[in-house]
């Protein structure tokens, strides 16, 4: 599943070499082997291997990204998580380029 708004589709295309190195990973990937930590796949793309214990969304800030994408692939438990367009939300920090995150007040969204 693919989640986007067609304002951004011209700016990114899901099936261009890193997102097909990603989803192949992905496929390919024996997750009960796999380390925590990052995993160099290539040119540039990595993977971050992590293990967490969730809690409430309302808790946590939204958060955006500008140069790096989250894929997001759960390998056990479940998680929820919320999404909204980022010019409808406010800011909460600057953006950290050493990061690449700028954070978002908690407000209300419409969620579907």
């Amino acid at each position: 599943m693919y989640l986007i708004s067609f304002r951004d589709v011209k700016y990114n295309h899901y099936l261009e070499q890193k997102f097909l190195i990603a989803y192949q990973f992905l496929r390919k990937m024996r997750f009960k082997k796999l380390k925590l930590g990052t995993i160099p796949l290539a040119n540039g793309i990595i993977a971050n291997v992590q293990s967490y214990c969730t809690i409430p969304s309302k808790s946590i800030p939204f958060e955006a990204h500008n140069r790096y994408f989250d894929i997001q692939y759960i390998i056990s438990g479940e998680e929820n998580f919320e999404i909204a367009s980022r010019n409808k939300l406010i800011p909460s920090t600057s953006y950290d380029s050493e990061k690449d995150v700028v954070f978002f007040k908690n407000q209300l969204i419409k969620t579907f």
